[in-house]
């Protein structure tokens, strides 16, 4: 609990001067996702790697900007010594 609050340079400061005990009521949370199958771990994670792999063979036609994505997950999900996710690395490397 954080009862005091002081700037460094002391321009501002906070300071509790009483504590209340208030009984608050929660309401019941429901999942807002209405899904007919979960998926495993693995399942994830495969498909994660087949769309990632679609995404490095992915080329824009004139009229599209292409796809626009964060990779941010890619090496987190997909080990580093995948067979499948490699090969299409190194294919996408040559071209």
């Amino acid at each position: 609990m954080i009862l005091e609050i002081k700037s460094i340079d002391n321009f501002i400061a906070f300071k509790a001067t009483s504590i209340k005990n208030g009984n608050f009521v929660l309401d019941q949370l429901e999942n807002p996702f209405s899904i007919e199958k979960i998926l495993t771990w693995q399942e994830f994670i495969q498909l994660y790697k087949t769309k990632a792999i679609e995404l490095m063979s992915y080329r824009p036609t004139e009229s599209s900007r292409g796809v626009e994505t964060s990779r941010g997950g890619i090496e987190t999900y997909i080990a580093d010594d995948d067979i499948d996710y490699n090969k299409a690395l190194e294919k996408m490397h040559k071209q």
